[in-house]
């Protein structure tokens, strides 16, 4: 017995009565030859005969999903090629069978041949029918849609088989199947028919150039006259697809806007990379090159002990002398530049992710699709445009994230800054929860208004189901999902150390944990080695994760590009605006280094505030036992600095003061051991000795924060 395919009620659970003639009425189902009727019912106990099965379109329909994610379905439909690929496996099974050997079974689909009225033996699904019988018969309903496209153009195969190479079919197979579909016996299709109208819709379709071009092979396709027609035009409609042009909407991404996100991602990886070759990156490799220098050069003659400071520096290891190098780049203007134009940078790609999020939401998930459809002739268009504006407003939030932690770590920790953050994060999750996808009636009832095609009795192209542009996509996002996981990490992280600074801004939490450590050796510990060994591990992980992700996330918008294309056609006026967005930042930083943090900042105030630039080294501030809050002495209030698990950013501090006619003599400096340094949005003033400096800044005065 071929009971393979398993059993005929069908694996798929049951028809789903209900759906409409737009949405599940395609199907597809096997045939015998008018002349195998005979020998399908003898044929129920040969060990060779073809099964059939029917199963339900979740196991074989096309279901693209945003990055293969659980959030949600996009589509569900069968693509041109699954269709196509059945003419192949009725093939198969024909020449296995002619082979004495078991041959595979041949699926239709349960939810396919829906039509409104039945005249034979069709089977009551909702308020219509399941009759292949009738759906098969004319092009208005076999082209209604992709299920009954693949059923029809199935039965028509497997009929032509059996009537022209003696395909023996298992019996109580087709009984059963055909129970569902609405037919008794595969004698009721006309097979050459079926092929017939499947060959004139498709070179009628080729007439049509709104979604693509056919091949000469295509345009000229006539199997009237050939020995195996199921072989040859399964053949010739291998390249159908290759000339559809599903192209993505240009306000979603044209060359300027894609080119803009690839510039977002490509400048936070390089943030990164730059700050941390400023702050640590090059002390380990500048020791390993001294290191192997000293090694390789020849022994340097013993040195006097009167020349103590060339001794000195004679007994300093390559570790030491490294970190003097490291110590001093992170003191130079292009690493005070960089730290300046972060925030900048930082606060423009916010707002950027936040203005495409919120178009997402006006555009697509809004009750009137009318703008989504009207930039769709496709399938393939409609998937494509959902995915690409998933993947940008969704995971364009990587790189904010990233660059997020890098300020927080370098100790800039702002309430305003943190809550576009939140919110861009917020809004890719609506996102990402949202059905952005019209529904298969919809589109397939504007896609048959906007371009039916008359040799398909009035529906649209079966180009319509060409979903090959979709899949180069897909395999750029199949990894993406994971990265809103750490996103949800690494908010919660970033939410809670904001807060905690927030509230321990005039050491409040500190002393209680001075108290519990006295109190406690345990805690002493605890705080002392285990919290920051834990927060050290926790930052790093956070910060290599996003890393990853956003190198991800920057070859699917580069795959994105590659479809779109880059031809001067397709740069108009908006996209020529949209790739000018980073143009500010990048010309600050270009400006800082040029002209200095002092001379960029300072213009930007109004006159009554000035930019102090002091040197880092000539502070007493930052002794053991600083109590780091704010007071104000002889008219003059001192900042505390930030508190800071780390070892931040350090380069010479600049200073905003408030100048008034006469001034006191003070000594400015902000360095603290691991707060955030040469920040001009948060800077504080110290007093360090009255009689220090004393024709330095004549008068009396008042310095403040701004």
């Amino acid at each position: 017995m071929a009971d393979s395919g398993g059993a005929g009620s069908g694996p798929g659970g049951g028809s789903n009565p209900g759906p409409n003639s737009a949405s599940s009425s395609e199907s597809q189902t096997s045939t015998a030859s008018t002349t195998s009727t005979a020998s399908s019912s003898a044929s129920s106990g040969t060990s060779t005969a073809v099964p059939l099965e029917l199963v339900g379109p979740e196991e074989l329909s096309f279901v693209p999903r945003f990055g293969r994610s659980a959030f949600q379905v996009v589509l569900n439909t069968t693509s041109f090629g699954s269709i196509i690929s059945q003419l192949d496996d009725v093939a198969q099974s024909a020449a296995a069978q002619a082979s004495a050997q078991q041959p595979p079974p041949i699926s239709l689909l349960e939810t396919g041949c829906f039509t409104n009225s039945s005249a034979g033996n069709g089977l009551r699904a909702g308020e219509g029918w399941r009759d292949c019988v009738e759906a098969c018969s004319t092009p208005a309903s076999m082209f209604n849609s992709s299920f009954t496209f693949w059923n029809c153009l199935t039965i028509g195969a497997v009929a032509l088989y059996a009537q022209t190479d003696g395909m023996v079919l298992d019996s109580a197979k087709v009984a059963s199947v055909g129970q569902g579909l609405g037919f008794s016996s595969l004698d009721e299709f006309n097979s050459t028919q079926i092929l017939s109208n499947t060959v004139n819709c498709i070179k009628g379709s080729c007439q049509d150039y709104s979604l693509g071009s056919c091949t000469d092979n295509i345009t000229t396709l006539d199997i009237s006259g050939s020995q195996d027609k199921v072989t040859d035009l399964f053949s010739a409609l291998q390249g159908y697809c290759d000339g559809e042009e599903s192209v993505v909407n240009s306000d979603i991404a044209g060359p300027g806007v894609v080119l803009s996100y690839i510039l977002q991602a490509t400048l936070a990886i390089a943030v990164y990379v730059f700050v941390n070759l400023f702050t640590s990156w090059l002390h380990p490799i500048l020791s390993l090159i001294y290191t192997i220098q000293d090694r390789l050069l020849p022994a340097r003659p013993a040195r006097t002990t009167d020349d103590s400071f060339v001794g000195l520096q004679q007994r300093q290891t390559p570790w030491q002398r490294a970190g003097e190098h490291q110590a001093n780049l992170s003191r130079s203007r292009p690493a005070a530049a960089l730290t300046s134009a972060l925030v900048e940078f930082q606060e423009v790609q916010g707002f950027f992710v936040a203005s495409i999020q919120f178009a997402t939401l006006l555009v697509f998930a809004a009750d009137d699709q009318s703008a989504m459809l009207s930039s769709t002739s496709s399938f393939g268009e409609a998937v494509l445009n959902v995915e690409v504006v998933q993947m940008l407003s969704i995971n364009g939030v990587l790189p904010v994230l990233f660059i997020q932690i890098g300020l927080m770590r370098l100790g800039v920790r702002w309430w305003y800054m943190t809550s576009i953050v939140v919110g861009v994060f917020i809004l890719s999750m609506v996102i990402a929860t949202r059905n952005l996808m019209p529904d298969y009636n919809t589109l397939w009832a504007y896609f048959k208004e906007s371009g039916s095609i008359e040799m398909c009795g009035g529906n649209p192209s079966p180009m319509t189901y060409c979903l090959t542009s979709v899949d180069r996509l897909n395999g750029a996002l199949e990894s993406m999902n994971t990265g809103l996981i750490l996103g949800c990490v690494t908010v919660s992280v970033l939410v809670l150390d904001q807060i905690w600074h927030s509230l321990n801004r005039n050491r409040r939490l500190d002393d209680v944990l001075d108290e519990w450590e006295l109190s406690s050796p345990r805690g002493m510990f605890f705080r002392r080695r285990v919290w920051p060994v834990f927060m050290a591990l926790l930052w790093f992980c956070l910060e290599f994760g996003l890393l990853i992700y956003v190198g991800i996330y920057l070859k699917a918008v580069i795959v994105v590009l590659s479809i779109v294309g880059t031809s001067a056609s397709n740069w108009t006026y908006g996209q020529l605006i949209a790739v000018m967005v980073w143009a500010p930042v990048i010309g600050k930083y270009v400006y800082f280094n040029i002209f200095g943090i002092t001379e960029g900042v300072g213009k930007r105030l109004a006159n009554r505030y000035k930019v102090i630039e002091v040197d880092p080294d000539d502070d007493d501030f930052h002794k053991p036992g600083s109590s780091g809050f704010l007071k104000q002495e002889d008219d003059i209030e001192l900042f505390g600095p930030r508190k800071d698990t780390f070892r931040h950013f350090s380069r010479e501090d600049t200073l905003v003061a408030a100048m008034s006619p006469s001034v006191t003599t003070v000594n400015l400096s902000g360095k603290e051991e691991y707060g955030r340094k040469n920040n001009p949005f948060d800077g504080y003033v110290k007093r360090r000795h009255r009689s220090a400096g004393a024709d330095e800044l004549p008068g009396d005065g008042k310095f403040s924060n701004v």
